[in-house]
């Protein structure tokens, strides 16, 4: 189950501490919960340059996830028993980015232009097939 649409604005703290959590309408069952960690991820690097959420995943998430992870990415990656490998992490970068896209075409279609498509979804295709273009697979 994963709430869909987490971020700072989402979160009810007291002082460090999370005490709450609103604005259900993008959460779901049979969804993978660390797509909510990189929403988090990403939409802290994007409110904290004011730029588009794609690039915040860009400068953010997929940093971290080619990086095998932060402390907490990799904690989260033990306790849930998956690899913090920078391949999965990707993946799951990537993930995101379209549950994230299907969700705002769900509840916001009016939003959805080609500027918004352009900073939000190409933009991160394009930096994932940039890096990339050298990569090989091994052979099986």
């Amino acid at each position: 189950f994963a709430h869909g649409d987490f971020w700072h604005e989402n979160l009810l703290c007291d002082g460090d501490r999370l005490v709450g959590v609103i604005d259900w309408d993008g959460a779901g069952p049979g969804r993978l919960p660390l797509l909510d960690l990189i929403h988090f991820q990403a939409s802290r690097v994007q409110a904290g340059g004011h730029m588009s959420l794609g690039a915040g995943v860009v400068q953010g998430p997929l940093v971290t996830a080619r990086a095998g992870g932060d402390e907490i990415t990799r904690e989260y990656c033990r306790r849930i028993g998956l690899e913090a490998d920078p391949r999965i992490l990707e993946a799951l970068v990537l993930a995101f980015l379209i549950d994230r896209t299907a969700l705002e075409l769900e509840l916001r279609p009016d939003l959805i232009t080609s500027t918004w498509v352009d900073e939000n979804v190409m933009l991160v295709l394009r930096e994932l097939r940039h890096e990339q273009r050298g990569f090989r697979r091994p052979a099986p």
